[in-house]
């Protein structure tokens, strides 16, 4: 701060001083006047201070200050919010893997099993049989359609076989995805390998009948039940299948969320990255800066004390200079010589009255060095808030290496 400031209120030579701004007034009990006593240190101070509270510099820097500390904070709530919405995301996406699980269980274990067929029939069913021999000649052509449906019936089995094949192949592509719904698909497995048997039980069925025509009607009704019931197996089958290609879809899509946000996350640690580099440059140039106001600030305290003891020899003459007026005043014969004094003493005044103002200037200083140092304990919390956005930062580091984890072991 230059003197201009502090030297703008002194007034001509020969009229009175100006008093200091207004700010000053609100802290003093009494402007100092032409001859009255220099302000303490305190008071001077304290006057400082409150001037210099209004440079609008200092106000812009505290702004930028508050502004810092609120985007800081913003931001540490922004990622915390992304933390909290993954790790809901995460149970969203197990809570349906267990559902997915309940759902299947019920299917795998509830299907009824399929009693063998007797291939032998009964003594007396036997002796029925050939007593409608007669009857079974005369409904030959409908035995042999029945016998043709029943062929169909076996090409169609041998396509459901087919299916049930694929749908084996899906199902185990399927347990290695969700591994924890492993005991159900191993049930649904081995239903699988029991409807196989019933088929083939069924194949063997045919070809008895084939072998024998002779067989009665209630014979040939029974098999039919017992292929609807193989029929319904493998729509039960298939639905199966249907689920699991279902399930698999819904769990490459939650696999692809969670990349998303993985992804995401990786940019949020870019970005905290960059913003922790710009606050430690930043704290590089103040704390040059500071080491320069700190120099500073020691050399405008040993001038201070030098202009202080020079203060106090000025009151001394002004004591001096006010007895040598009373004794100037008491001898009116030589008032050429009093004359001349008293424009001394004037000067001397108007002497007394510029140190003043340079004492302010230098107290005003003063107070911007101690600003300057609260500006470093408030660099110190900056500090502090790096240190805690490095750990927010390794703690989403940690949970992305989690989440890049859990999509492996997904994918596996």
């Amino acid at each position: 701060m230059s003197n201009s400031r502090a030297s703008s209120n002194a007034g001509p030579p020969g009229r009175p001083l100006e008093p200091p701004p207004d700010c000053y007034a609100a802290h003093l009990d009494e402007f100092p006047k032409p001859g009255s006593r220099i302000l303490g240190p305190r008071d001077a101070l304290a006057a400082a201070l409150l001037y210099n509270a209004m440079d609008p510099d200092v106000g812009k820097e505290l702004e930028n200050l508050r502004n810092d500390k609120r985007r800081k904070f913003c931001s540490s709530t922004h990622i915390v919010s992304r933390q909290i919405h993954a790790r809901q995301r995460v149970s969203e996406l197990t809570k349906q893997v267990f559902t997915a699980e309940r759902r299947t269980e019920p299917q795998s274990h509830g299907r009824p099993a399929t009693d063998p067929p007797s291939n032998e029939a009964p003594s007396a069913e036997r002796t029925a049989g050939q007593r409608a021999v007669a009857d079974v000649r005369r409904d030959m052509g409908a035995s042999e359609a029945a016998l043709a449906n029943h062929a169909a019936m076996a090409v169609e089995l041998q396509d459901m076989i087919g299916a049930l094949d694929k749908a084996l192949n899906e199902r185990t592509v399927y347990k290695a995805q969700l591994k924890k719904s492993e005991q159900s698909v191993n049930a649904l497995s081995a239903e699988c390998q029991t409807v196989k048997g019933s088929l083939a039980r069924v194949r063997d069925d045919l070809t008895t009948l084939e072998s024998e025509r002779s067989a009665d009607k209630a014979k040939i009704g029974d098999l039919k039940t017992e292929l609807q019931k193989a029929l319904a197996a493998n729509q039960a089958s298939h639905s199966y299948a249907s689920q699991c290609n279902e399930l698999k879809s819904q769990n490459d899509l939650l696999s692809n969320e969670l990349r998303n946000q993985g992804r995401l996350i990786n940019i949020e640690i870019s970005g905290l990255t960059r913003d922790r580099d710009a606050l430690q440059r930043r704290l590089d140039e103040q704390s040059v800066r500071m080491a320069a106001l700190k120099t500073g600030r020691a050399l405008l305290c040993q001038e201070i004390r030098g202009l202080m003891a020079d203060q106090e020899h000025l009151r001394n003459e002004l004591g001096v200079v006010s007895k040598e007026r009373d004794s100037l005043e008491a001898e009116r014969e030589i008032q050429a010589d009093a004359q001349v004094q008293a424009e001394e003493r004037d000067r001397q005044l108007r002497e007394i009255t510029d140190e003043r103002d340079r004492l302010y200037c230098y107290l005003v200083a003063a107070h911007e060095l101690e600003q300057l140092a609260n500006e470093m304990v408030k660099t110190d919390n900056l500090k502090e808030s790096v240190r805690a956005a490095n750990e927010e930062r390794d703690r989403l580091r940690h949970s992305q290496q989690s989440l890049d984890e859990s999509i492996l072991n997904g994918g596996q």
